[in-house]
């Protein structure tokens, strides 16, 4: 330990001057900091920021307010001039009433002073009828606008042209009535210009209106008014939109001080509402006068208020807005505020850290020792303990230090030899129990099949010398049936050792053609059966079919075949073999069938057909053929099932189907393999 000693002792020193550095630049940058902090005039930011603010609001207010009075400005001047060009056009189609027909498209809509009867529209001349079509087809273009209500003009007579039919029905209901004794008619005509009414509830629609007028005259008389009812509700909806923090109230209001409008109101109100009228002090009451009499553009300070307004023409209203600026300021001077106790804290906070931080340093420096010392240490122990238990191969950080770095590299590689020792084993004891399970399985096939092949032949040789003891000719048939069965527990002892091959010696997968693996089980099944006609029908693509095997793979094709002929009655065999392209999963497999035309496969015995032992008739066979070929399907990573030749009819032909992976895709996953 002594040996150590003097470099731990450095290290310690090393950090503990850094501490001090360290504490010593915080201390005095936290002093630089306050002494700029209480040498400002945090005050004068202050008022600076709130004459900014209030400057921003002021603007803000202003030209809300200057944009609702432009936009009703505009629509209202285009009613003036709108009501003048048309008033011309009028005047023009009145100079020539006698020559002028009825036009085509309108029917007039007329009402009749005083009951509005439809009889009493017959007794009216032809001209005023041709004329008051013309009028109403004039008028129509204005009655879309939005701000527009009822739309009409009367004749001097009384008798009035509408545009929209629901109003004259609506004046029907309350004969006798004679527009001509309308406030709205005689205003215009005895001062013969456009005339703004005062607002009011129409006693025959029950709307809140302002009614424009404009008398028309031709060259030689007055023909008549023209009227325009405009929703007053149309003019509060943008008063009410107007949403700005301490903007108590902004109205349209007449240069008698007249509300016609207020962003208070839900609806108009008819009480006439006058600005001087209300609870407030002189003071705002003279500003209102000079809004009055002025009528500009112009911005009032009373007291913690803010009067702004903007004048409206052609009829010489105003809109006006009143600011408390104390409210409209709530937000800002709550920031303000948070600020200024925000800096007083920091002062406070500032010494009470720097009496902390040594502590803190100190801390640190006691966490820094253990992590580099007793932390790695304690993954070492960790890991000892992974190992007892048998995890192997646990690997720990190597460190910067050296004595750690030789600690965990000797344990690194200590555990890795553990890991393959151990794996080593695994596999010394997974081959024992293959050896094992392929000596049982041997043993059961010899056991099974060969005894069972051995008792046939002796039962039937035994049979063949009672005969011949007896004096009785032994059959040619019986001799054939001998020679069968010593086929048979010939090919038996062929497939158990080819079956041992395929358990024991695990030969390296290679590139094999399907093409050639199948010529050759043809040559071979031809030769094992010379009596019988075998008919081959082949549905091959071009060129190779390559697949990952090795030389047993044969089999395979072999072992169908036999299964073919021995399960098709008489000498014709027929065998159809496909082969086609098959994508599955994102792989790409050779996709190969073998079919016959023998007594078909049962459906309650395809489940067990692969099993060793397993056999669907009563036709004699190992039951190993069809094991051995799902073991060689298996290896080159395929997969074999059998379905019916026929859907309709097992009894029809049986073809067994194979995936087979081409040998390109096992290529293509074996160096994914090898590059993850």
């Amino acid at each position: 330990m002594s040996r150590w000693s003097p470099r731990r002792k450095s290290l310690k020193n090393r950090i503990l001057i850094l501490g001090v550095v360290g504490a010593l630049a915080y201390f005095l940058l936290s002093t630089t900091i306050s002494y700029l902090f209480l040498s400002s005039n945090v005050e004068d930011v202050i008022d600076t920021l709130r004459d900014e603010r209030i400057h921003l609001i002021e603007n803000a207010t202003l030209h809300e307010i200057r944009t609702v009075a432009e936009n009703l400005s505009h629509h209202l001047l285009d009613f003036s001039l709108l009501f003048e060009n048309i008033s011309r056009v009028i005047a023009d189609y009145s100079d020539y009433v006698p020559s002028l027909a009825r036009h085509p498209l309108y029917h007039p809509l007329i009402y009749v002073p005083p009951y509005g009867r439809e009889s009493d529209i017959k007794n009216l001349s032809s001209n005023l009828i041709n004329l008051s079509s013309h009028i109403q087809a004039s008028l129509l273009p204005i009655s879309h606008h939005h701000l527009v209500l009822n739309l009409y003009f009367t004749h001097t007579n009384g008798v009035t042209v509408f545009v929209n039919k629901s109003a004259l029905e609506a004046v029907k209901r309350y004969v006798p009535l004679d527009p001509t004794t309308r406030p709205w008619y005689i205003k215009a005509v005895e001062l013969n210009e456009t005339v703004w009414s005062e607002m009011y509830i129409d006693v025959i629609t029950g709307n809140y209106l302002v009614t424009l007028s404009l008398p028309v005259w031709n060259s030689t008389e007055l023909i008549g008014v023209i009227g325009v009812d405009l929703n007053i509700r149309n003019f509060i909806e943008p008063l009410r939109r107007i949403k700005l923090a301490g903007l108590e109230e902004i109205f349209l209001m007449n240069e008698g001080g007249d509300i016609l409008a207020s962003s208070l109101f839900s609806q108009p109100t008819v009480s006439k509402e006058n600005i001087f009228t209300r609870d407030v002090s002189e003071e705002e009451k003279e500003i209102y006068r000079r809004i009055c009499s002025e009528r500009e553009n112009a911005v009032y300070n009373v007291g913690n208020k803010m009067i702004f307004s903007y004048p409206v023409h052609p009829p010489n209203w105003m809109v006006a807005g009143v600011l408390d600026m104390d409210e409209a300021l709530t937000t800002f001077t709550a920031h303000i505020n948070r600020w200024r106790d925000e800096v007083q804290r920091i002062y406070i906070i500032n010494f009470i850290f720097l009496v902390g931080l040594i502590f803190v340093i100190f801390v640190v420096l006691y966490s820094y020792l253990m992590k580099r010392l007793f932390y790695p240490l304690e993954e070492i122990g960790e890991a000892v303990k992974k190992v007892k238990d048998g995890e192997y191969g646990v690997k720990v950080p190597v460190r910067d230090e050296r004595e750690l770095a030789l600690l965990s590299e000797a344990f690194n590689e200590m555990s890795q030899r553990l890991k393959y020792d151990m794996e080593s084993m695994e596999r010394d004891k997974r081959e024992i129990e293959d050896a094992k399970k392929a000596g049982e399985l041997f043993l059961d096939i010899a056991a099974h099949d060969v005894k069972n092949l051995l008792t046939g032949i002796r039962l039937n040789t035994e049979l063949a010398l009672l005969k011949r003891r007896s004096g009785s000719e032994v059959s040619e048939e019986m001799l054939e049936k001998i020679m069968s069965i010593t086929d048979s527990a010939t090919q038996t002892l062929d497939k158990i050792k080819d079956l041992y091959k395929i358990k024991m010696y695990r030969f390296p997968l290679q590139r094999v053609n399907v093409k050639d693996l199948i010529k050759k089980a043809e040559e071979l099944i031809k030769r094992m059966h010379p009596r019988k006609i075998i008919e081959f029908d082949y549905h091959l693509p071009e060129g190779r079919m390559d697949i990952p095997g090795d030389e047993f793979m044969v089999n395979i094709f072999l072992n169908l075949f036999q299964n073919a002929v021995r399960y098709t009655p008489g000498d014709y065999v027929y065998i159809q073999v496909k082969g086609e392209e098959k994508a599955e999963g994102g792989q790409k497999y050779w996709k190969v069938s073998v079919a016959d035309k023998g007594r078909g496969i049962p459906p309650e015995r395809k489940k067990d057909l692969f099993k060793r032992f397993s056999t669907w008739d009563s036709i004699s066979g190992s039951g190993l053929g069809l094991a051995i070929v799902r073991e060689l399907v298996e290896r080159s990573g395929g997969r074999i099932w059998v379905e019916d030749r026929h859907s309709e009819d097992y009894r029809k032909g049986a073809r067994f189907v194979m995936l087979f992976p081409r040998w390109e895709e096992r290529r293509r996953n074996v160096g994914k393999k090898r590059s993850g």
